[in-house]
Order: C-alpha cells, then structure tokens, then sequence
C-alpha cells in the first residue's frame, strides 16, 4: 500500500537553470530544481498540494537524442484536515526524498530553436516519512527546454509510482 501512495505524487513546472560545462563532444549539465507536487490517487485522499525541490546531473552526448540524469528531490505535502464521527483528525504531512536515474529523449529542433521537447523516465528509491519505508519506484513524464538568458531552463511535468 505504501508503494501505491508515494506513486501517486505528480510534480509539474519544474523549472531548472543549469548552467552548460563543456567537455570534450559532450556537455555535463548541474541543475536544481523547484516545483509544486500535486498527490493523486490514495495520496490524494489524504495529502494536499505541496513542494518539491532537487538537484540533478545531466549528460547528453553531442549529437545523440538519448542523454542520462541522475537526480535527488524531496517532496513535502501537509496532510488534510477530515472530519470524522469523534471529531475533525488532522493527517500528518508526508515526506518523501528520492534518488532516480532518467533517460531523456530530445526530438529534433533546429539548432537555433529557442524551445526543444522531451520525454523523460526512470526508476529510483523513494523514502517516505510515514512507516520510514523505501522502496523502489517508477517516474514517466514530458517537457520542455527553453533558453533563460544564458541558461538553459525547463518545465516538466511527471507522475511518479
């Protein structure tokens, strides 16, 4: 059951400035990261919108679709108040830190094209408060780069389980 809770989380507008280290024909890109966490599912019934910050480390081949990021985030939601036939019960917060790796896919843009597109997705260990459990877990999602004067920045959204 726990697995299905820490599933449900969404994150969605992420938005990352990673400045672009050159190295030889491929580029290594750091980040961090911040964006609103929505629960769904079981999580949902019992969690509210929360946040979620990370960092990452990216690299991308030059001249390859496919590039690999590792990532680490935590993702805080408080917990709901519901009224109950004793009284109103506040549910406690849920915290949750995960470290994932990620394959990206970038579709073709033109070499001066200010935005590109992308899917992302992986696996990682997720650690949540709640019963101190960790477990392993599966993330899928889409988004989009775009230039921040001189950085590089997206926002992407992802469901997690």
């Amino acid at each position: 059951m726990q697995k299905l809770l820490v599933g449900s989380a969404l994150a969605v507008a992420a938005l990352v400035v990673a400045p672009q280290v050159e190295a030889q024909s491929r580029s290594v890109e750091f980040g961090g990261a911040a964006g609103v966490a929505f629960p769904t599912g079981d999580l949902g019934e019992g969690a509210n919108t929360g946040f979620r910050i990370g960092g990452l480390a990216q690299f991308q081949p030059s001249g390859w679709p496919v590039g690999l990021r590792g990532e680490v985030n935590y993702t805080s939601l408080t917990g709901e108040t519901i009224g109950t036939g004793a009284g109103r019960v506040e549910l406690g917060s849920t915290n949750v830190l995960e470290a994932t790796g990620n394959a990206i896919y970038n579709f073709n843009a033109p070499k001066d094209a200010t935005t590109s597109f992308y899917v992302i997705g992986g696996a990682g260990l997720y650690n949540v408060n709640r019963g101190g459990d960790t477990n392993f877990g599966l993330n899928g999602g889409a988004g989009v780069n775009f230039n921040l004067g001189g950085f590089r920045a997206f926002a992407e959204a992802r469901a997690v389980r």
